[in-house]
Formats: C-alpha cells, structure tokens, sequence
C-alpha cells in the first residue's frame, strides 16, 4: 500500500511538473515583417480591382487587417532606419537620403534597435534580403544591430539573378551569408531569384523556431520590384495574357511582384504548421512606386526583350493619389499594407487611422510582451488593432524632414510635411499630378471604385482626378518649386487635388490659425533632435552624399577588396554582364588613389589631406 502511494505522489509530482511547464512554456509570436521595395500603390489587386499581380495576398488582407493609411518614408534608407528603430529618420541625419555603398555613413549605433529589445527577451532574430542602412563600418551591419543572422545584400539595386550591383563602369558582387560565417561571400547561390533565395531563408528561419520552440523575429525586406527589375519569362507571359496591352516594363514590375507573392503564400503556409505559435505577418513597402522605369543602358534582359534607352517606360502606379518616390506627397508614401495572425482574426478588417513606420518596432515590442521605450517616437497600436472600440492614438507626425544643401548659398535648406489631424501641411509648393496606370487605358472611373468605402468622396471627385491623370501637368523628372505653402484637407482631398492656401488658386488668409498651431508642432519636433547630413568638406571626412556620389571611379571611394571574380551569372545571363569585372564586396576598407585602405575613415579617425583638396578643387569646378 506504501509503495501504491508513493507511485501516486510520483506521479502526481511529475504531473504538477508537466502543468507548470505547459504555463510556462513560450508562446510569445514569432514576427515576420516583410517590407518591400517601390511597390506603388495600385500595383496590389486589392487596391487596384482586376488586377492579377496579387492574387493570394489578396486572400489575405480578405482575412486580415488591410491599412488604408500606412505611411512609409519617401526613400529607402529613411524608411528601413525608421522600421527598426521607432524613431523619425531625420532624428539621427538619415531622414533624406539612401545610403549609398560609396557614403561612410549608416544607422546611428546610439538607437537602440527592434531586435535588440527583442533579443533581450529571448527571441532568435534574423535579417533576411536587403539591408541599405550603410555598410562602411562594422558596427553598421546587421549583425552588430541586434541580428543573429543576416542572409542578402548590403547595398541596394542589386541584380536578382546575378547578385551584384552597378556602379559607373564596374560590377560588384553583393550577397552574403552570415548564417555561416561574419561576411561570407555567396557565390554558390548565383543564377537564382533573389525573391526565392531570401523566400527559402525564411522558411528555414519559421522551421527552426518550430523545431527549437523559440520565438523568432524576421526582417524580410525583398529586394523586388526594385530596379534593374527583373522577373521570370513565364510570369511575365502570364500578366501580358491577363493585360495583353500593357507597356512591357510595367508587365515586367508586376511579375516582380507576382512573384512576391507566391513567396508570401509559401512562407505563410510554413508559418501555419506551427499550431501552438502565433506568427504576426506584416507587409508593406518602403515608399511609394517609382512610376517609371529607367530604360538607359540597360542591357536586353533574360527574356531577351531590347529596352528602349531613350525613353523612361511605365513601371510602378500610386492611383489614384498623385506623387512617386522620392516625394512627400501620397503617393510617394503611402504603403499598400496589411497584418495576417495564423492564429486570430483582429477586430478591424480594415483600419482607416493614420498608420507611420514608426509605429511597428513599439507595436511588435507590445505583442512580446515588452513596454515599449518612451523615447521612441513610434507609438504601439496593438490596442486598436485588438479592439475596434478604441479611438485611433495617431493624430499628428511628421511624414518627413529632407534636407538639401545648396552650394551655391552654403546653407541648408529643406522641405518638411506634416500630418495634423486631417490636415496635411507642406512648407513648399509644387506642380505634380497623378498618374494614371496603363491597365486602366479605355476604361471607365469605376476601376477604383473599390476603394470608394473608404475614402468618402463624391463621384465628381473621382472623375475629376482620373481625368486630370490623363495630361501630366509637370513631367515627374521636373521639381520646381513655387511660391507658398501647401495645405491638404485630407478628409475632403484625399487626393490632394486643393491646396487650401495656393498664393493663386486657395485663400491662405483663411488658415492662419491652423498653420499657426502645424508651426509650432514642426519646431516641437525639430527641437527633439534633429540631425543634417555631412556636410561637402567635413573636417571628418564625412562627405555629403550628393557631392560624394558625384564623384567618378577614379577619386571615388569604393568598398571592396582587390581581388576580381568573373562569374558565369546564369540569370541575368548574356554577353553584356560577363565581359564585366566582378568585384566582391568586402567591409572593412575601400580603396583611394593610394590603394586600399582601413575603415577607420568613416568614423571619422581618418583624414587625408591630399583626398581633402581634391575633393575642395572638385566642388570649386561646379
């Protein structure tokens, strides 16, 4: 009877013990956020109705949360920076421009990073495709910022098959996989689609954390439908017979993105066979579409197709919003977007607040379990998401600070633009229109009355925009600023067709209270940090990036080792690329006209004075 009791007492031990690990046991969600590169925002199916680019993501944002005012920066390198670290690009001097591969420049190391907080509290966390937050220095690769992992590229443009990126004359090779080792060089992965490669990283990534039970975050920021954009014959095939008279390049863009989104499916359905762990899957761009493609000195593609080198072909579309990258209207910011749970579906199918960048690394933070810092500038929304009762906690931000400097005046100057409420404010003014997409050719305003429920604006309104998108006012090359200031009512003019206070056309007396109170907001926030770009001259050599990328091979500097690879790049595979000189990205050093050199340079602690006067005679040339 004895030994029947304590078999019991065994047991009953061993059972508390299973009970207390099933409570304990992590079931915090792994985190896929997928950010991609110059996706305009009727290039989805569920922005733009008939379109076949998207069809299961358009599935998804039927099961999920679609955002119908997710803002992302105007470039690159601001939108990425402000991703991960919750705070306005601007803050730290990234808030104008990409990063170059040329520019000793990157994120700033003193803001702390998403997956810093994340790994902290016990979550693998990985970098997967493109990176564009400044490779000169160690201490700005991702695996210095909080990354166990990174597998892609350190630059941007990089070619999707052949994996190396073109600078003036020369090629150089720019994939890496630190799943291995720190700065390996990938050369076995050539000939293969970037959007697959970094498609099956992820993957592996969702069945790790499966397998070891630990919560994983992944940053997948793909490379596509960024230039030189590429895209399988047979996926091209499929867009033409689906929109049999659409320019080839804008066929070209959408396979890119097809091909997207065939990737999503494949990582989402990974991520589903984990049953005891919620994944949270985030997709949006990194600004607006780019809206036409850079036909010069490309070479014939895969497929064999002959660009025309004299002519800017369509690409990318934002319709109905007027704008492109590279600017603070809309369409160069606004992000189709959507967040998908494998395990629940949240309250708001759609969610018609003002979403910035921002608001992620705080959000995701909130869903680990994390308080999110007060220092960020980024607010998490994870409550309003969860419940449709509670009234949206993002009023006013700052869409963006770019800061120009004019050489001929030795002075900064810049343009600034603002949401307040459901005004949007603009201290510059400047002709552009919308463009409308080549699919759209022939028929009638009704193509986008699928967005017609939530953006609340009469059918005259649409006819209006579409028809004014028909005769460009400014071709998009062209920036001339005018005199004034722009403000929007984004309630009433979605589309920014009315500037309340055009010198000619508004009334800007009417307004002086409102653009009283935006004033004030811009100083609150440019009095909480705000940081230039380097300066052409700098004492610490930190050059500005527009003079520095000016610049030829010969003065340039460029990061990369003496040693060439020729290689037999299947994909993007034709005589033009292999009679080229491939050189591997190496980190670490550059080369200058004395050869090559350590990358003590762009923390400053180098400083040539033969370099120095080069570059003062140069700037005197201009």
């Amino acid at each position: 009877m004895k030994k029947l009791c304590l078999c019991f007492a065994i047991v009953a031990v061993f059972l508390k013990r299973e009970s207390f690990a099933q409570e304990t046991e992590d079931l915090r969600p792994n985190i896929v956020y997928i950010l991609v590169d110059d996706l305009g925002w009727a290039d989805v199916g569920w922005n733009n109705k008939g379109l076949e680019s998207t069809p299961f993501m358009d599935k998804l944002v039927k099961n999920g949360t679609q955002f119908t005012q997710m803002y992302s920066s105007h470039r690159c390198s601001p939108s990425r920076a402000m991703a991960l670290t919750g705070r306005y690009a601007f803050r730290s001097g990234m808030g104008s421009f990409p990063i170059a591969r040329e520019v000793p420049f990157g994120m700033n190391t003193q803001d702390k990073t998403l997956p810093e907080y994340l790994k902290e509290v016990g979550y693998d966390t990985h970098a997967v495709g493109k990176w564009h937050l400044g490779v000169c220095n160690s201490s700005y690769l991702p695996t210095s910022r909080g990354f166990d992992t990174f597998y892609g590229h350190y630059s941007g443009a990089v070619d999707y098959r052949g994996h190396f990126i073109k600078r003036s004359k020369n090629f150089y090779h720019d994939f890496f996989d630190n799943t291995i080792e720190q700065h390996k060089l990938d050369l076995e992965s050539d000939g293969q689609w970037t959007t697959d490669l970094f498609r099956d990283r992820t993957i592996d990534i969702l069945k790790e954390a499966k397998r070891s039970k630990t919560p994983a975050y992944v940053y997948l920021a793909f490379n596509a439908p960024h230039e030189p954009t590429r895209a399988p014959a047979d996926l091209i095939a499929r867009i033409l017979e689906k929109h049999p008279n659409l320019p080839y390049t804008r066929a070209e863009h959408l396979a890119a993105v097809n091909q997207i989104d065939t990737a999503v499916r494949q990582i989402y359905q990974q991520a589903k066979k984990d049953v005891k762990r919620e994944t949270l899957i985030v997709f949006m761009s990194d600004n607006g579409g780019a809206v036409k493609k850079f036909g010069g000195g490309r070479s014939p593609d895969n497929t064999g197709h002959e660009y025309d080198d004299e002519e800017s072909l369509p690409r990318a579309c934002n319709y109905p919003f007027k704008g492109f990258k590279n600017s603070l209207f809309e369409g160069g910011i606004l992000s189709p977007s959507f967040l998908i749970s494998t395990a629940r579906k949240f309250s708001r199918t759609r969610f018609n607040f003002p979403f910035h960048i921002i608001d992620w690394a705080p959000t995701f933070l909130d869903f680990a379990g994390i308080v999110p810092d007060a220092d960020f500038d980024g607010i998490s929304r994870k409550s309003e998401l969860e419940s449709r009762w509670i009234k949206s906690q993002r009023t006013n931000f700052v869409y963006g600070v770019l800061d120009f400097y004019n050489e001929k005046k030795n002075i900064w100057e810049d343009q600034i633009a603002v949401r307040f409420g459901k005004w949007k404010f603009m201290n510059f003014n400047m002709a552009v229109n919308t463009f409308k997409c080549d699919e759209h050719e022939n028929q009638p305003v009704t193509v986008s009355r699928n967005m017609q429920d939530f953006l609340n604006v009469p059918t005259s309104y649409w006819e209006r925009n579409f028809h004014n998108s028909i005769t460009v006012a400014e071709p998009y090359t062209k920036k001339t600023l005018y005199d004034g200031f722009s403000l929007y009512n984004l309630e009433n003019d979605p589309f920014e067709l009315d500037n309340l206070i055009d010198p000619i056309s508004g009334n800007p007396e009417a307004y002086n209270e409102i653009i009283e109170e935006i004033m004030k907001f811009i100083e609150e926030q440019k009095s909480k940090g705000h940081v230039l770009p380097p300066i052409p001259g700098d004492e610490n050599g930190k050059l500005y990036t527009r003079v520095f990328q000016k610049m030829g091979p010969v003065f340039g500097y460029q990061f990369f080792k003496k040693k060439l690879f020729t290689g037999n790049f299947s994909g993007a595979a034709n005589a033009y690329y292999k009679t080229k000189r491939i050189v591997p990205l190496d980190i670490g050093g550059f080369y200058t006209k004395k050869g090559f050199v350590g990358s003590d340079w762009c923390t400053g602690d180098f400083y040539d004075e033969e370099e120095a006067k080069f570059l003062e005679v140069e700037s005197s040339k201009k």
